[in-house]
Parts: C-alpha cells; sequence; structure tokens
C-alpha cells in the first residue's frame, strides 16, 4: 500500500491547501497512507486513527517516527480530499491493474449465510443476487458520488475495488 500510493500522482491533493500559512503537520500523501491503512484495518474513527499512530508501530513507519495527527486534523484531511475521491480512486485502480494485483475479470459478491438447520428457505436465488448487484453498484456510485455517464462495465471496475 505504501509502495502504490508513492507512484500516485497526487500533486492535485497540494491545491487544497493555502499558500499562506504554516506548513502541515504531516505531508497529504503521509495523510492518505495512514486513511487508507486505518480504513483496512477498519478503524473509521479520527480518535481512533490518533490513537493508532499514536501507539501503533505500523502507523508509526507510515508516520516515518514523525509528528503524529490529532483527530481535527485528520477530519480536516477527510473534508479536503473528499472532492478528489473520483480521481485518487481511478488512478488506484489503475496502478493496481498494471502491477497485477488485482484483475478486472471479475466481481465477488457473497452475502451467504448458511443456517445451521437447513431448510427449503435458506438456499439463494440466482435472480436476488444479480439485484443485489445492481444496489451493490448503485450504492457504490453514489458513494463516491461517481458520474451517471460511466458504462456498466467500468461500474463493474470499481466495484473490484471495494
Amino acid at each position: 500500500m505504501h509502495n502504490i500510493i508513492e507512484e500516485m500522482n497526487l500533486k492535485f491533493l497540494d491545491s487544497a491547501y493555502s499558500n499562506k500559512g504554516r506548513k502541515p503537520v504531516v505531508e497529504s500523501k503521509t495523510m492518505l497512507k495512514i486513511l487508507v491503512f486505518a480504513y483496512i484495518n477498519r478503524k473509521y474513527s479520527a480518535r481512533d486513527i490518533e490513537d493508532a499512530c499514536k501507539y501503533d508501530l505500523r502507523f508509526r513507519w507510515l508516520l516515518d517516527n514523525g509528528k503524529s495527527p490529532d483527530h481535527v486534523i485528520i477530519n480536516r484531511f477527510r473534508n479536503k480530499i473528499y472532492p478528489f475521491m473520483d480521481e485518487i480512486l481511478h488512478q488506484l485502480v489503475n496502478l493496481l491493474v498494471e502491477q497485477g494485483e488485482m484483475d478486472l475479470k471479475s466481481i465477488y459478491i457473497d452475502g451467504t449465510k448458511i443456517g445451521a438447520n437447513a431448510n427449503r428457505y435458506t438456499f439463494v436465488w440466482k435472480k436476488s443476487i444479480l439485484k443485489y448487484q445492481e444496489k451493490l453498484i448503485q450504492k457504490i456510485l453514489e458513494y463516491f458520488r461517481i458520474n451517471e455517464n460511466l458504462s456498466s462495465e467500468d461500474c463493474k471496475k470499481l466495484v473490484l475495488l471495494l
């Protein structure tokens, strides 16, 4: 994850910061690494991420043992990068495909629940899976506020990231 984000062109993130005032506590690339790594580890709260930056060695390594951001800085950064999420997502998917970390051939959706006592109501219908797939794609598009002009193939490619 560290190497992939280092390869990304994130100059547009620097435009979110003002030239006036003081230098940011943590660089924008490093903050993005922290956020992505926190989300991978199911840490969504800014205060949880702040604690992880202070006490977790993996986060300290990402920070290069520099000063750790507090929860206010983390939330401000999240708000500043929100308009750039589409671009970040596209670059991330492209880099993962180029490096062979993922392919764009399959979509995996599995919400299967297996009950202890099988009966005629416990299996999954193909029709319901296809319906769920379409709803999932729409949810992702709404979440990232992606253009409605994308083809269904592009949508399926974006779904693979999540």
